[in-house]
């Protein structure tokens, strides 16, 4: 689980705050409310490294199929750890849903949802302006 804390940091609005997470600690969420609730805060600190930072490893944490389409995005921050964190969240959330592996098989929804996590991935690959920090972890987790 997942308990990280920042304090005194600037939101988009210049306004001082401190932002706890403990989303994933919390048993009164389901996998679902946690995941968007993680995808909410990613939209209200796109400007905030640092928190983009704590909840991506949250996400990462809930293999997050479901929030795919939301992280993909960072794949393109200017930030690297950013980036790096976004590919460690697609690489799980690329893995079998409990369900997928209840049924022995890859869902076609899901399917379509790795293609798109697949063809950013690739995207990010071939790009020039690509840090060779993350080209090591595109290598490490999208051989």
């Amino acid at each position: 689980t997942l308990l990280e804390t920042w304090t005194e940091f600037k939101n988009s609005d210049g306004v001082q705050r401190t932002l706890t997470i403990a989303i994933n600690d919390s048993p009164t969420y389901s996998r679902e409310d946690k995941i968007h609730k993680l995808v909410d805060l990613l939209k209200q600190n796109e400007s905030n490294p640092d928190a983009l930072s704590v909840i991506l490893v949250s996400l990462t944490n809930l293999d997050p199929i479901e929030a795919a389409d939301d992280i993909i995005p960072y794949l393109k921050d200017t930030n690297p750890k950013v980036q790096i964190l976004a590919l460690g969240a697609l690489n799980n959330a690329s893995l079998l849903t409990q369900k997928e592996h209840e049924i022995k098989g890859s869902l076609p929804e899901n399917e379509a949802v790795r293609k798109r996590i697949i063809e950013a991935v690739n995207e990010l690959k071939v790009d020039p302006n690509t840090s060779d920090e993350v080209k090591k972890v595109l290598i490490a987790t999208f051989p």
